[in-house]
């Protein structure tokens, strides 16, 4: 509920950000940036007036709230971001975002421990953060890790650098011991390509050599996933097979 009304707050701040003419939110040559949103939460709308679940439908399941609520708010921020962020602004939000990560382990890393000051629900899981599952903080700091290892490879500092790569690894390891992969897997592929873009693409035979290995990995992996090939056991997930049966029954 906090993180919902911090939602909330946020969008409706942003909404009336949106609203000043300079960013030219309804302009005409802007439509395929707004038009995309709009269909998606007005097909929401529908579904949601027409299903016998309608406080489901508007505010989501207990403890998630995924509804069109959510999203509403959710694509407020979006569209405020699309006409406001830049080159520049993307550095802060990848700082942000490497910042985040670092705070979020190292609370993973308490919960692990069994220190924990909030009184969530026991969910027998090691590691859920303030995400609720370990699919959800396993996935966030993997994507942090991303961030984090631009920051290495950006600063020049050499003493800064062995100090993020330690916390990198310790950011890894808590990724690890949530016994969720998500995360491990969004940081190899976006580590993999992130390095492949930064130090392989200047000369087009080694990146074509770089990046045909690694689609090809890729490839192997998106197999695995599927119960197919030599990396099944590496990347399967029984939660793959009941999501299957999810899609199914509905």
């Amino acid at each position: 509920i906090p993180k919902y009304s911090v939602l909330f707050f946020a969008a409706a701040l942003g909404a009336s950000v949106l609203s000043i003419p300079k960013f030219g939110l309804l302009e005409k040559k802007n439509w395929k940036t707004w038009a995309p949103p709009v269909l998606f939460l007005s097909i929401m709308l529908i579904m949601a007036l027409i299903t016998d679940l309608k406080y489901t439908a508007f505010f989501g399941n207990y403890g998630r709230n995924n509804g069109r609520f959510q999203y509403l708010g959710l694509t407020a921020l979006f569209l405020l971001t699309a006409f406001s962020f830049n080159f520049v602004t993307l550095t802060k939000l990848y700082n942000l975002l490497a910042t985040l990560g670092v705070i979020v382990a190292f609370y993973g890393f308490l919960q692990y421990q069994g220190i924990d000051f909030l009184d969530y629900a026991d969910t027998g899981l090691p590691v859920i953060a303030t995400l609720g599952n370990s699919n959800f903080a396993s996935s966030f700091m993997g994507f942090a890790a991303i961030a984090l290892l631009w920051k290495i490879t950006d600063i020049k500092s050499i003493a800064l650098k062995v100090v993020l790569a330690i916390i990198l690894v310790g950011q890894t390891y808590v990724i690890y011991v949530s016994q969720s992969s998500q995360g491990l897997f969004i940081l190899l592929i976006g580590g993999l390509a992130f390095i492949g873009i930064k130090y392989f693409t200047s000369t087009k035979k080694i990146g074509v050599t770089y990046f045909s290995l690694f689609g090809a990995a890729s490839f192997l992996g998106l197999l695995g996933l599927f119960q197919i090939g030599p990396l099944t056991k590496f990347v399967y997930q029984a939660s793959t097979t009941y999501r299957g049966d999810y899609y199914r029954a509905a």
